[in-house]
């Protein structure tokens, strides 16, 4: 039986589009307060009051603050995933109250099969896959289509977040599928 073969992408980082750090501040009625995986010229766009880069390891961190957005580095480390990593550590600092409202942003779909606990939120199906801003290394779209997460528990957020993110794609509450 054929495989088939999987593309990978030059460089584990692709900064976040505007249109989707507009939205979030919308859902969020407020400026980001925290992107836990970012750098000085993704933070260029995205504006978050704080950022963690690389040297800062966003995973060794609390990440107190009301709004986070959540962009996370592609590639593995230690042959695990780092959509898994970071997903893990977001609704861990989520779950412990160190946040109140978050935006997870799937490079893959396919990452809802591997974390099902993304689906215990509300996700945005996006029906293209997002433009992220181009690096050095990379200067195309993502191979996958898209979702983004949201993680809240503040009913006007949720409804917020339905509206503001419809027109990129289906908004879905998983639970009640």
């Amino acid at each position: 039986m054929a495989t088939l073969q999987r593309l990978s992408s030059k460089t584990a980082e692709w900064y976040t589009p505007p249109i989707i750090i507009e939205k979030a501040k919308a859902v969020f009625q407020s400026k980001i307060e925290l992107d836990p995986a970012s750098c000085e010229v993704a933070n260029q766009t995205v504006k978050a009051k704080r950022y963690f880069n690389i040297d800062d390891n966003g995973l060794t961190k609390d990440w107190k603050a009301k709004t986070v957005l959540l962009n996370p580095p592609g590639g593995k480390t230690a042959n695990k995933s780092n959509s898994e990593i970071w997903w893990n550590k977001f609704l861990d600092e989520f779950l412990k109250g160190n946040f109140q409202h978050g935006l997870y942003i799937c490079f893959s779909i396919e990452q809802l099969c591997i974390n099902p606990s993304m689906l215990n939120w509300f996700v945005c199906f996006c029906r293209v896959r997002i433009k992220f801003i181009p690096t050095v290394q990379q200067k195309d779209r993502p191979t996958h289509s898209n979702a983004i997460i949201l993680v809240s528990d503040d009913s006007n957020v949720i409804r917020s977040f339905s509206q503001e993110f419809s027109c990129l794609g289906k908004v879905v509450n998983c639970i009640e599928i």
